[in-house]
């Protein structure tokens, strides 16, 4: 049971830690110039980079929303099988969406 409730824990902050470090993206660029790190600096500052870091951020917190709509005292198949249903015609939407070249998510985006 400890072992289940530390991947819990360990998948929501990987959600969390991706969207502090695209918020603080420019002091960890300062930082890794600080240290010497030019190449990883330039990396992480280039425009590719940030936008893959949001797009990211954005999934993450999407998987994070369904992780916890599908907790709770009061769960029941039923409504899994709507919250599930729900997140996958998004999921259909996102793909289509990038297709079409449209890499905008729909909920709270990280701002470029």
């Amino acid at each position: 049971m400890a072992l289940l409730y530390h991947t819990e824990v360990r998948w929501l902050s990987i959600g969390n830690i991706l969207g502090l470090i695209y918020e603080l993206r420019e002091a960890v660029a300062e930082f890794l110039e600080q240290r010497g790190r030019r190449t990883m600096c330039r990396a992480f500052k280039s425009e590719y980079f940030q936008l893959s870091l949001a797009y990211l951020a954005d999934i993450f917190e999407a998987l994070n929303s369904l992780n916890l709509k599908l907790q709770g005292a009061n769960a029941n198949v039923m409504a899994h099988y709507d919250i599930v249903q729900s997140f996958i015609a998004k999921i259909s939407l996102w793909l289509k969406q990038v297709e079409r070249g449209n890499l905008t998510l729909s909920g709270p985006p990280y701002q470029f």
